[in-house]
């Protein structure tokens, strides 16, 4: 299954994204992972190494090339791990590859400027 299909199943029936706006959050966030992952041709479900989410997770996405800010690497890891748990749990993957995302990806520590 594709990646974005799975991520729109997700939102549909996990009971977990409950208003719209959350959905539409998600969704971005699985879409850049899926372009990222694949290019326009996107990626399948069970693809995805432990690595290349850790990469993800990691990678610069500011317009500088800067880093990216820590609140975006723990949403990014948040939404990650939560889709792979419940496709794991579906039977979508065989191993959960984001489990260990909390010991992999660490968002340092930021604070948000003001009046930017």
């Amino acid at each position: 299954m594709r990646l974005m299909e799975a991520a729109i199943l997700f939102t549909v029936t996990s009971g977990r994204i409950n208003t719209p706006q959350s959905r539409r959050s998600f969704l971005k966030v699985i879409q850049h992972l899926d372009k990222w992952a694949g290019g326009e041709a996107g990626v399948e479900v069970d693809q995805l190494t432990a690595h290349d989410l850790t990469e993800w997770c990691l990678s610069e996405r500011t317009r500088d090339g800067g880093p990216s800010a820590p609140s975006t690497i723990r949403n990014r890891r948040a939404n990650v791990r939560s889709f792979y748990s419940w496709a794991a749990w579906k039977g979508l993957v065989e191993t959960n590859p984001a489990a260990e995302l909390d010991w992999t990806v660490q968002p340092g520590r930021g604070s948000v400027s003001s009046h930017t």
